[in-house]
């Protein structure tokens, strides 16, 4: 293929488990006939995704306290549409990347133990599989938690076992395996880095690291932080720019039995 003469219908950059996505969509629900994908490693999901770069968390709404009602509303049915995904794989494939599991979310402290009580009376009716707990309760189910803490500080919990993790690495590869056996006629591109961007004549216009052109109508970047530089190349955010903020993630030996949050910050 003489990829300088080739003009794309759609071009998505990056594949992690939301370009993954998106080229699974559009290889399954649209008529969209020429379609790309450019990712700068030689795998998907190696960024963000990445199962040793995140919590491995299937972010619901249900034990996240610096959610809005109105976000959690929002959040629910389009997390839970990752969990309909796999329903409609083989048993086998699916248990690679979902994983059930039981979380929580803990608040010590009067203020924190009153935040926890309403946010539980505001959930149970949307989540009614989410319980409360004591300090009892919480013995019974994540007994390290409770482990030398000072008695008289209260505690409360919100806890459920309908959670879900999800290998997010593993999931992108799905999708994009799931995709190329729709619609075999998907054009991949990885271990490719986009150096240059251009909008000429009405089309996008990608060059790579190698030396390649791309061409395509529709240009869309799922590239983490780094979609805004691929703005910038076309002249869009240019008044923006990004603070990284990074988390920790460690394997240990088995300590808890499930997820365990603490209450989060609200500006969060």
């Amino acid at each position: 293929m003489d990829t300088k003469e080739t003009v794309y219908d759609v071009i998505v950059i990056g594949a992690g488990a939301s370009g993954s996505a998106l080229i699974y969509s559009l290889a399954k629900y649209s008529s969209i006939q020429n379609i790309a994908l450019i990712e700068k490693y030689s795998s998907s999901g190696q960024v963000n995704s990445k199962a040793s770069n995140n919590s491995q968390t299937l972010h619901v709404g249900d034990i996240e306290t610096n959610y809005s009602l109105d976000k959690v509303r929002t959040v629910y049915p389009a997390s839970m549409m990752v969990y309909e995904y796999t329903q409609t794989l083989q048993k086998e494939i699916r248990d690679t990347f979902l994983f059930k599991t039981n979380k929580m979310v803990l608040g010590v402290g009067e203020k924190e133990v009153e935040q926890i009580e309403k946010r539980y009376d505001d959930l149970h009716s949307l989540f009614p599989d989410l319980v409360l707990l004591n300090k009892e309760g919480i013995q019974s189910v994540e007994p390290k938690v409770i482990e030398k803490r000072i008695p008289s500080i209260p505690l409360r919990a919100l806890y459920t076992t309908e959670g879900y993790a999800v290998n997010f690495e593993r999931l992108s590869e799905q999708l994009l395996s799931h995709a190329k056996e729709i619609r075999p006629d998907i054009d991949t591109f990885f271990s490719r880095t986009v150096t240059h961007l251009e909008k000429k004549d009405g089309v996008y216009v990608a060059t790579l690291h190698t030396g390649e052109i791309l061409k395509t109508k529709v240009l869309i970047a799922n590239a983490d932080s780094y979609s805004l530089l691929l703005a910038q190349m076309l002249g869009y955010g240019e008044e923006f720019s990004l603070i990284p903020i990074a988390g920790s993630f460690y394997f240990s030996k088995h300590i808890l039995n499930g997820k365990v949050y603490t209450v989060q910050n609200p500006k969060l």
